[in-house]
Parts: structure tokens; C-alpha cells; sequence
């Protein structure tokens, strides 16, 4: 037996699950694969990204740009790097 507030919790959560799944649903086949290795990794800088997909460094830049203008993903800084940004899920 689950409380209310384990009830709500899990229907928030849930909610920003399919909010997400809206968002992505158009996006190119080249973004949709950089969501899914930020899922599984969590936050990458492009060349982690570049070395997992094999994809070009364009098509890798282009899936960022476009997952960043739909509010997809954000930019945080590289700790390790400052001169790198690393890319996460929202």
C-alpha cells in the first residue's frame, strides 16, 4: 500500500516522462540516439558523445543545437574542463 505522497510523487514523475517523450517525438534520428546515450551515460561533453555514436562531429553538433533549442537537454560546465561544456538531460 503506497501513501500519498509516494501516490503523487509517482504521478509526477510520470507526467514529466510523457512531457519529454513530446518533445523528442520530431526530433532527427541523430538526436533521438544522443538522447538515448545521455540516458544511459548522463551528462557527456561532445567528444564522449562523438566517440560513443561514431557519428560525425557536424551531425553530433547539430543534434545538440536542436536538442538544446527544444529544451531537451542544457549545457552545464566541465569541472574537469572549463574549456568544455558537458551536455545533460532536463
Amino acid at each position: 500500500m503506497t501513501t500519498v505522497a509516494e501516490y503523487v510523487v509517482e504521478k509526477v514523475e510520470e507526467t514529466k516522462l510523457v512531457e519529454n517523450e513530446a518533445k523528442i517525438c520530431h526530433l532527427p534520428q541523430s538526436a533521438l540516439v544522443v538522447v538515448k546515450i545521455l540516458r544511459e551515460e548522463g551528462a557527456l561533453t561532445p567528444k564522449d558523445i562523438f566517440q560513443k555514436t561514431n557519428f560525425a562531429p557536424r551531425t553530433v553538433r547539430y543534434a545538440l543545437k536542436t536538442l538544446l533549442e527544444n529544451n531537451v537537454i542544457e549545457k552545464v560546465p566541465n569541472l574537469l574542463d572549463l574549456r568544455q561544456n558537458k551536455y545533460r538531460l532536463t
